[in-house]
């Protein structure tokens, strides 16, 4: 399934229903839940909800994507310190 026209996403938002194991006092269980992706221009959404009544998010990841490390050029010779220290 998918979503259209969604306000501030980048493409269709993307759902299908999967299989999830949840932690539980006694150890993990399956869950049925709706796995939902969502593009936000540099990022990544990922949720999981469950399919049945009360609603529950079982988690939410959020991806953002790489991005270039700001450059400092430094003068060579300098070590790029803003204070020297004195010995």
């Amino acid at each position: 399934m998918s979503l259209s026209n969604v306000p501030g996403v980048v493409s269709d938002v993307k759902a299908r229903i999967v299989w999830v194991q949840v932690p539980t006092e006694h150890g993990v269980k399956l869950e049925l839940v709706h796995h939902v992706r969502a593009h936000v221009e540099y990022i990544l959404y990922e949720t999981t909800v469950t399919t049945m009544v009360p609603h529950c998010i079982v988690s939410v990841v959020d991806w953002v994507s790489d991005s270039p490390m700001p450059m400092s050029f430094i003068k060579e010779g300098e070590c790029g310190l803003t204070h020297s220290l004195q010995s």
